[in-house]
């Protein structure tokens, strides 16, 4: 069974490039989009009968390089997730999600997929019928669920961010909450979305001792291009989210230089 699953993960990063170079044209196109699909979907199959073997939950799976895996700060939450970029230059991603609120119950499994990410609304709920796509790389738990960060790309000319609440409802995954004031007009959103140019990088991180969210604050090249995404960038600046009434609140251009 594990050499079976991580030859098909190989075969979802590796046919892709292969098959560009056999072939041209919109055929190629096609063609290479199939199977790279036809390939995630028979590693997603066989990586999900993996999982949910009993040592799902605290198996390393270092020899998948590719998946990220990640455990949750309360330890009753891991998520493995991983992309792949088609020859149409659109992505998919995939994750499964292990939740175990009781050690002596069996963890429930949450299975997301897309093979056509998309940029999430910042007020729009999601579930794994309409998820829009993303590698989450930190859990923080909270009292009604858990807040995730997560890192996507839809296209090759932007990247997004996203501060992302994840609640269980009747066994199933739900994503956004009302909890969030991220900008200066009092506007309260489901989540927090950041979108940049494709070639910046953006931190975005959870600093557990002072209970806020710290990340670059982006801005236009020019000011001509304020609200097309694609170019902007951190400006060297930093904001925070902290909680206030209930509510994930700005603020802009904090000093963080004696925090860290």
């Amino acid at each position: 069974m594990k050499t079976s699953y991580i030859k098909q993960l190989s075969a979802v990063f590796c046919c892709g490039s292969l098959r560009r170079k056999q072939v041209s044209g919109d055929d190629c196109s096609g063609r290479c989009c199939e199977q790279i699909l036809e390939s995630n979907r028979n590693f997603a199959e066989a990586f999900k009968q993996r999982i949910t073997q009993t040592d799902g939950f605290t198996y390393s799976f270092d020899e998948l390089s590719e998946v990220g895996k990640v455990m949750s700060d309360d330890g009753k939450l891991r998520i493995f997730s991983w992309n792949y970029r088609l020859s149409d230059g659109s992505y998919g991603y995939n994750s499964y999600m292990l939740y175990k609120p009781k050690k002596q119950k069996d963890a429930l499994l949450s299975e997301l997929a897309t093979e056509a990410a998309f940029k999430p609304a910042d007020n729009k709920t999601y579930t794994g019928k309409n998820w829009y796509g993303s590698l989450y790389y930190k859990a923080i738990k909270q009292k009604d669920g858990y807040i995730l960060l997560g890192f996507s790309q839809y296209s090759d000319l932007s990247k997004v961010k996203v501060i992302e609440p994840l609640q269980f409802r009747n066994d199933k995954a739900v994503f956004g909450d009302k909890i969030f004031k991220p900008y200066t007009n009092n506007k309260t959103t489901a989540r927090v979305v950041f979108e940049y140019n494709s070639i910046a990088d953006m931190n975005l991180s959870y600093d557990s001792e002072h209970k806020r969210f710290i990340f670059d604050h982006l801005s236009p090249e020019e000011a001509s291009l304020k609200g097309i995404y694609q170019y902007y960038g951190p400006d060297f600046s930093v904001d925070q989210l902290t909680l206030k009434k209930k509510l994930w609140t700005l603020t802009e251009s904090i000093d963080i230089r004696n925090n860290f």
